[in-house]
């Protein structure tokens, strides 16, 4: 009697789960799938700063495979020679599937202008700055442009969770 319960209540609960991809199929999404932050959470980067890359599909109205990143940023403490303020910028890096990029598929380029280094979030989508992908997986690598301990430059390359594009 138990394994009747528990096939019948197995099948309810597979019969719920297909009904739910069958009515999502239909949505502008279904062909980007995954994206969101990384799953490990802030990485940490020079000068106290904490970085937090993310890649998202398309947004309601769209009904296409654009994908855009957003980039947040902070500063963990504040030492001598830290910076003030950072230039948060995102590439499109390809991927195998398995962990490995391949390439830079599309340059995002930065944020329109300096943040402060409190906690910030730049989401490139409200400038209109998206990519319109080929099938296939990526990640957003970010990092940003600050002036630490005196030396100007390009700081980062943490890498958001993977996005997968099935059809463009």
């Amino acid at each position: 009697m138990r394994i009747r319960k528990a096939a019948a209540m197995l099948a309810a609960t597979s019969a719920a789960v297909v009904g739910l991809s069958v009515a999502t199929a239909g949505t502008a999404s279904a062909a980007v799938g995954g994206g969101g932050c990384r799953t490990t959470g802030y990485a940490p980067e020079p000068g106290d700063m904490m970085i937090d890359p993310c890649v998202y599909g398309p947004l309601a109205t769209w009904s296409d495979n654009r994908v855009y990143p957003v980039v947040t940023t902070y500063q963990n403490g504040f030492n001598s020679g830290d910076p003030t303020a950072v230039l948060p910028c995102a590439q499109l890096l390809s991927t195998d599937g398995h962990g490995h990029t391949t390439g830079m598929v599309h340059d995002f380029g930065c944020a329109p202008q300096w943040e402060s280094t409190g906690d910030t979030e730049w989401d490139a989508s409200q400038q209109g700055n998206y990519f319109s992908a080929q099938p296939g997986t990526y990640v957003v690598a970010s990092g940003f442009w600050a002036t630490i301990n005196g030396h100007y430059g390009y700081y980062g390359g943490a890498e958001s969770a993977v996005i997968t594009v099935w059809n463009a």
